[in-house]
């Protein structure tokens, strides 16, 4: 083996490039997150601080949204060794997205979800709402981080709405009746979800139990009367509230007595029952299980004994008397009025 004096200089070159290319080999090292950014949920306008911590002290790191590269002139960047921060002065509607930090070969990914603040609008009847802006809201993985949630703590927390009525209660119209029910319902939404109570007229308060069902799941609201009667008329009034407020909305409901079929139709020569026409008398007279002979029939004059009397008296007259012959009472009726129409 030839002395290291006799070697050629090209061989002594190659040599210290193997040693030096060997050394960067082992001494290279990955640099990995010890602590990851995690996503924050908050209010415009408000503070937000992303924050992770590197293997590696004083290492450059590469700020993204969305995949593209942050300029970081419109945001506050700090390094201290192996801390890293993102701070957002002030949050925006369209500041919302996926941030990531990259160090290295490594990658920490988080989610910022922006909300809007309240918008408080007045409305006619002298009372105020609170209506929740659209937000901004992308799926997270990991919860806030632990060193910005003290700053942002608040600022995540859910806000809270007064009631504010989605569906108001419609009038009723209800015929009294053995079946007849009237249902008056109400959607009110808030946060927390309102309580609600039902009120008749101004004072009484309305409870569940007997012909009364009351019923409230989520933001639905019920109130169910059965067997309507004719005292059940009047306004009722569906009063929503929460720890944030209170407001109430009203309907009135209508009860008809249950009319009878003399009211409403007239027999015509088959029996049947005819819808009654304009101007014209309607009397509906029930045939008795025994009729009477022709001969009793003669002796009274239907059209002498109708008339001097109220219209409005006439089936009064023909039970009085017993007339059966329908067909007469309503010829006789029909003479009647003919001769009043000549009169004038």
């Amino acid at each position: 083996t030839p002395s290291p004096s006799s070697r050629p200089n090209g061989i002594k070159k190659i040599n210290k490039e193997i040693k030096c290319n060997r050394f960067l080999l082992f001494s290279a090292r990955v640099i990995e997150f010890t602590k990851k950014i995690k996503d924050i949920k908050i209010t415009e306008k408000k503070k937000a601080i992303f924050e992770c911590e590197i293997s590696e002290p004083n290492t450059q790191v590469m700020w993204m949204k969305d995949g593209q590269e942050l300029d970081v002139s419109e945001y506050t960047v700090t390094a201290e060794k192996f801390v890293h921060r993102l701070m957002i002065q002030t949050v925006r509607m369209s500041d919302a997205g996926e941030y990531s930090v990259v160090a290295g070969s490594s990658v920490s990914k988080a989610q910022l979800t922006v909300e809007g603040r309240d918008v408080r609008i007045a409305e006619p009847a002298e009372r105020e709402i609170t209506v929740r802006r659209t937000c901004c809201v992308l799926d997270s993985s990991s919860s806030s981080s632990p060193s910005s949630s003290s700053s942002s703590s608040s600022d995540s927390a859910e806000p809270r709405y007064p009631p504010v009525f989605d569906r108001k209660l419609s009038p009723q119209e209800v015929t009294v009746g053995d079946k007849s029910v009237a249902t008056f319902i109400a959607k009110v939404g808030g946060d927390p979800i309102p309580s609600v109570k039902w009120m008749k007229g101004k004072w009484r308060q309305i409870t569940h139990g007997g012909r009364i069902s009351i019923d409230q799941k989520g933001q639905e609201a019920k109130l169910e009367i059965r067997e309507v009667t004719k005292s059940d008329s009047g306004q009722y009034r569906c009063v929503a509230s929460n720890k944030h407020g209170e407001i109430e909305c009203g309907a009135d409901m209508h009860v008809d007595e249950k009319k009878g079929a003399d009211e409403f139709s007239s027999v015509t020569p088959l029996g049947r029952l005819a819808e009654p026409k304009p101007d014209c008398l309607c009397l509906v007279l029930r045939t008795p299980s025994k009729q009477k002979s022709p001969q009793e029939e003669k002796d009274v004059d239907i059209v002498e004994l109708l008339r001097n009397v109220d219209p409005k008296e006439y089936e009064k007259y023909a039970r009085m008397y017993g007339i059966t012959d329908f067909r007469g009472l309503l010829q006789a009726i029909e003479q009647l009025k003919k001769e009043k129409k000549s009169d004038f």
